[in-house]
């Protein structure tokens, strides 16, 4: 996958953490943070406090914990889909504004590959389509589910709801007793 996120070597001279600042972090470090979902949180907590060298610390964590991944594109995805948009450019205008410009650049390159996953992820042919056979299920949770999928998949799941428009219809009443 390679880096996705560096932090610059040396980092810059920072004045020391004010009370608020240090118990932010200190929360955030306590316990230990090991996945790439709850790194990129502490790293976007210990910013919202503006905490340079912590945020770059995390930001150094996530990018090895993604690297460690056994699947580094579905994390990238689900974090594109979990993840609030508003954080991660609270994130990137601090990194901007505090961080020498690398850090900036990378984690605005970070924010991309979110993205870019997470659209991958939503219009995803084969996902879709069994998003669109999970809507026949007797299960009213995946069919909630299912809808969902093809729902944020938007116009790229219009060929599978074409598809099952064409289908016989189940017997009436079939869905509702489910």
């Amino acid at each position: 996958m390679g880096t996705v996120v560096h932090a610059a070597d040396p980092q810059p001279a920072e004045p020391p953490l004010d009370s608020l600042q240090w118990a932010v972090v200190n929360s955030l470090r306590h316990p230990e943070r090991k996945t790439p979902e709850e790194l990129l949180e502490a790293a976007v907590r210990s910013a919202a406090v503006e905490a340079l060298g912590p945020t770059l610390e995390f930001l150094d964590l996530f990018d090895k914990a993604l690297a460690a991944d056994a699947d580094p594109e579905a994390t990238l995805a689900k974090l594109g889909d979990s993840f609030p948009v508003g954080e991660l450019i609270q994130l990137r205008r601090f990194l901007e504004a505090a961080a020498p410009p690398d850090d900036a650049a990378a984690i605005a390159k970070l924010i991309e590959l979110l993205r870019a996953a997470s659209e991958s992820r939503r219009t995803d042919p084969a996902r879709l389509a069994r998003a669109a056979a999970d809507l026949q299920s007797d299960s009213r949770g995946m069919r909630q589910r299912a809808a969902e999928t093809l729902l944020r998949g938007g116009t790229a799941a219009l060929p599978v709801l074409i598809d099952l428009i064409g289908q016989a219809a189940p017997p009436a009443g079939a869905l509702e007793q489910a």
